[in-house]
């Protein structure tokens, strides 16, 4: 499973200016103002008179009759007077050339960016060596422990099921109280006899191995035509997708006018319902989506304008969101259209462009041609309830993009680097409000990711690298593709996002992020999801160590 709570909050980075020059292989480079100081500091030098004997301890050494550190003095690097280049360091008794710029949770020891949290030499230091046998983990060093078969966990040194311990239910150290069980990493109270796999639901001993109404937990319904064994729903649904369950019947919401997109969303008269959107008999078909090459009037998008969209132009105009189809039809030009709108409230966005059915495959069947992605922007609404689905431009390789850009197919945009492998995969930590402006570019970028830095809290420094997918064409997360699934309304929109990486413990996650459940409103852990790599919060400060 994945987390819920947070879909409201998920916005992308906020953008602003920041100008830095770098130089060579990276870091920062600044003009060297003291190369005259240099070579006095060399004549003084070579002007006095022959080192005085001082005892040194290794690997110190007697210099102009003082004690140096030769593996780290620039001036007398790996021997006396031996200096190196301005702006070089000296590492090891050798000059390293430009500093390196290690980012945190890194730092440069000697000459390397090593990870102090886990580095077993560099445990939570530079120099910090753990003892033989010991490993680093979170910045401090550990005795070995045994190593446990999923589902049981590591706690205070001994495996454990978390999900029937009661001593350790759902976590380590989360003790039941007297008399409850723990059963799907939950503490139920038990009557008498109602010993597991029952329990109480209600004021009923129910087996929640087999009961399709708690199936695993109370109150867990299993879907219509579907068996509960062994606490799990299997078989199909005679109610398979796009049909749905509108009151007690199985609906085909993509073409029910009564039921269009969705249960009681009714098409106003003389309306059909196609793809999951009521349309218009009458007036046409709508050039909403159709591909342009002249920003701005182009003849071939008739009354609508062609959008540069940074990917694909496409035929479009600004729009206002309605509950009527028909409405929405008639400002954007005619049958087949949707204004499609990004975010609520005021930061709504809304354009005209070609309806579409995310399951669709094939433009017969409401597919978008290629370089779109049929979207209803689930994750930018409360609830994660998508709008009216539309083809919106989202480039999958360098053909979908306007001559000398490239395609950042984690992104969906065209710029000029493309995908930049060696930024930070998804679900790392990153900061939202760091941005730059990079060579080629007029507009503030952040360039922490190989995809995108979403900002996942209120906190406008707290981010984690996440991807778009188009689920048409790929069902798999880019990175770690066994621990991060991809996020996405089943059936309902193509556009996934893939960001939270699943784990176990805290040495799953790059600090600052822990290994922690997922949360409710009013901040009470859901220990019945996956827990994933999230940033630390009141109720869960530690994760799980």
């Amino acid at each position: 499973m994945q987390p819920r709570s947070w879909l409201a909050l998920v916005a992308l980075c906020a953008l602003a200016p920041v100008a830095c020059t770098t130089a060579g292989g990276g870091g920062y480079y600044f003009p060297d103002d003291d190369a005259g100081d240099d070579a006095k500091v060399d004549a003084e030098a070579d002007a006095k008179p022959a080192d005085v004997p001082v005892a040194c301890d290794p690997p110190r050494a007697t210099c102009n009759g003082q004690c140096v550190d030769t593996l780290t003095d620039v001036r007398n690097c790996g021997g006396c007077g031996r200096l190196c280049p301005s702006g070089q360091p000296c590492a090891d008794g050798a000059c390293m050339g430009q500093t390196p710029t290690c980012a945190a949770p890194r730092a440069l020891c000697g000459a390397s960016c090593v990870d102090t949290l886990s580095d077993a030499a560099n445990c939570g230091a530079c120099g910090r060596a753990c003892p033989g046998g010991q490993t680093c983990s979170d910045g401090s060093c550990r005795a070995p422990g045994p190593t446990c078969a999923a589902p049981e966990v590591l706690c205070a040194g001994r495996c454990v099921n978390t999900q029937a311990d009661t001593a350790n239910c759902g976590g380590c150290g989360r003790a039941c109280a007297t008399g409850q069980t723990c059963t799907a990493g939950v503490c139920a109270t038990s009557l008498p006899g109602c010993a597991a796999p029952r329990m109480l639901c209600g004021s009923t001993c129910t087996d929640v191995e087999n009961d399709t109404n708690n199936c695993g937990f109370c109150g867990i319904r299993c879907a219509t035509g579907q068996t509960c064994t062994t606490g799990l729903c299997f078989g199909g649904s005679t109610c398979a997708a796009p049909r749905i369950m509108c009151g007690a019947t199985c609906t085909d919401v993509q073409s029910d006018p009564a039921n269009c997109g969705t249960c009681s969303r009714a098409c106003g008269a003389g309306q059909t319902c196609s793809f999951g959107v009521c349309q218009s008999t009458a007036g046409g078909t709508s050039r909403a989506g159709a591909a342009c090459t002249t920003p701005g009037s182009d003849p071939t998008c008739g009354a609508l304008m062609c959008l540069n969209t940074g990917a694909l132009p496409v035929c479009s105009a600004t729009c206002v969101n309605s509950a009527s189809q028909t409405v929405e039809q008639s400002m954007c030009g005619g049958a087949g259209s949707t204004c499609l709108t990004q975010n609520d409230g005021a930061m709504a966005s809304s354009n005209c462009l070609a309806a579409c059915r995310p399951s669709g495959t094939s433009t017969a069947t409401g597919a978008c041609r290629a370089g779109l992605v049929c979207t209803g922007w689930w994750f930018t609404h409360a609830g994660a309830t998508p709008d009216a689905t539309g083809c919106f431009p989202f480039c999958a390789n360098n053909t979908h993009c306007p001559t000398g850009t490239l395609c950042n197919a984690r992104s969906g945009d065209c710029n000029t680097t493309g995908t930049v492998a060696t930024r930070l995969a998804d679900g790392s930590p990153c900061n939202p409000s760091l941005t730059v402006t990079v060579p080629g570019s007029t507009t503030p970028e952040n360039v922490q990711c190989r995809g995108l830095c979403f900002s996942i809290s209120s906190d406008r420094t707290q981010g984690i690298c996440g991807s778009f997918l188009n689920t048409l064409l790929s069902t798999t997360c880019p990175d770690t593709p066994t621990l991060i699934s991809p996020l996405a309304p089943p059936g309902t929109d193509n556009l996934a996002l893939c960001i939270f990486k699943d784990c176990t413990r805290n040495s799953g996650c790059t600090a600052p992020l822990v290994c922690r459940y997922d949360e409710d409103a009013a901040g009470t852990p859901d220990t019945l999801t996956q827990p994933t790599c999230q940033y630390a919060t009141p109720s869960q400060p530690r994760g799980i160590p």
